[in-house]
């Protein structure tokens, strides 16, 4: 009985996630996919399904070195983004969660299980890195308001446009940075980085899975490629870890590919 096999093996990797936030971050490109979309969409609703917090961090492709990207289309790109993540999701949710609530008399209904997509820029403060720029970092979360959310089971949905200390201008943060500053806000269980090409690693020929810290610091410290998306994930994520995150993944957007890797060995 493979099914049985199967769920024996996940089951003590789905208690310990129950009830633990995970943070990921997804690039705008997958959620315009619609080959990897809606497969990468049904993983996280079903991580939501077995009980964890979830908070998506969502990027898009324009910034302040792009001559092509201005503020309009910068904003253009990112409410569409967000839009379809929310359509997308909350079509993935609504597909996984179902409730049976049966009467005394053996009646039984399906019922929808309660849970939305929340989104807003109004959940942090970013900085601009100067006054003639309008990309930055994030640098505060007001994670009271993300905790009452996720405590109604509500997904939460930020894009990486936020608003500046005094509310009068937008700033445009690395949404990688984003996600891991929310995750170390939250003291979430895991950050996680959708990443289709940097998503392996290999040292001398040989695939390496699990990476210890000082190995990542040391990859780091090492390499000449620090515009590499790779580098990136390194990057944030060792920041995360030393400031309360549990774990830091980086996964392939193909199907199956978030469970495989957060509910089995």
């Amino acid at each position: 009985y493979p099914m049985a096999a199967m769920m024996q093996g996940s089951a003590p990797y789905i208690a310990d996630h129950a009830g633990k936030v995970a943070v990921f971050h997804i690039p705008g490109q997958h959620i315009e996919d619609p080959t990897t979309s809606y497969s990468l969409l049904q993983d996280v609703a079903l991580c939501w399904l077995l009980g964890m917090k979830i908070v998506i961090t969502l990027s898009g492709r324009c910034d302040d070195t792009d001559k092509m990207c201005n503020f309009r289309s910068v904003e253009e790109e990112m409410g569409y983004l967000r839009t379809e993540l929310e359509r997308k999701l909350n079509r993935c949710l609504g597909s996984h969660a179902r409730t049976r609530a049966c009467s005394g008399n053996g009646e039984c209904s399906i019922d929808p299980l309660d849970g939305n997509v929340v989104s807003g820029n109004s959940f942090g403060i970013a900085r601009r890195h100067s006054p003639d720029s309008y990309s930055g970092q994030a640098t505060e979360i007001h994670h009271d308001n993300l905790n009452r959310i996720l405590a109604r089971n509500d997904v939460v949905l930020l894009s990486n446009i936020m608003l500046s200390g005094s509310g009068e201008h937008w700033v445009q943060v690395d949404g990688r940075q984003l996600a891991a500053k929310v995750a170390a806000s939250l003291q979430a269980s895991k950050v996680i980085f959708i990443s289709r090409t940097a998503s392996i690693l290999q040292i001398d020929g040989q695939h390496i899975q699990d990476l210890p810290l000082s190995m990542a610091k040391s990859i780091l410290d090492t390499t000449d490629e620090q515009d590499s998306e790779l580098y990136q994930h390194l990057r944030r994520s060792l920041w995360a870890l030393p400031h309360g995150v549990h774990h830091a993944h980086i996964v392939n957007p193909t199907d199956g590919a978030c469970l495989e890797e957060l509910f089995t060995a």
